[in-house]
């Protein structure tokens, strides 16, 4: 006999959602960081910038590689996302993918955020699929 569910799985008293009002530049994340939230947009403007490590060989060294090579290190910064609509949420791909975050998100205006962890975002979607197959496969 199958087994509906028909409650989502409890959870640890901790605080899962969080609200966040945020200001004009404000990061939100940076590369590198460990992915702890998915943030969902409620007003404002979040950017997110990936920042990309470029060489150039033989144009105004910085230093000499291992093959006596000069070599030019430059650090260019490009808008990968902007998200300013009500309901746009990011910060989901680092969580899902169990990686650290791969761009910078900041706020280029008045911001308000609502986090979700880690805990409650792979919960949610556990009890979804699992309540979607319960009716499928029934």
């Amino acid at each position: 006999m199958k087994q509906v569910l028909t409650h989502p799985p409890t959870h640890p008293p901790t605080h899962s959602l969080a609200h966040s009002l945020t200001h004009s530049g404000d990061y939100v994340f940076r590369q590198g960081d460990k992915p702890d939230y998915l943030y969902v947009l409620f007003e404002g403007c979040v950017h997110v910038e990936k920042a990309v490590h470029i060489t150039c060989i033989n144009r105004w060294p910085e230093a000499i590689d291992q093959w006596g090579e000069l070599k030019r290190k430059n650090t260019k910064t490009f808008t990968v996302q902007m998200y300013d609509k009500r309901g746009d949420f990011f910060g989901e791909i680092a969580i899902l993918e169990n990686s650290i975050r791969q761009a910078n998100a900041f706020c280029s205006t008045k911001t308000v955020l609502l986090a979700i962890d880690r805990y409650l975002l792979t919960h949610s979607l556990t009890y979804s699929l699992a309540h979607s197959l319960t009716y499928l496969l029934a």
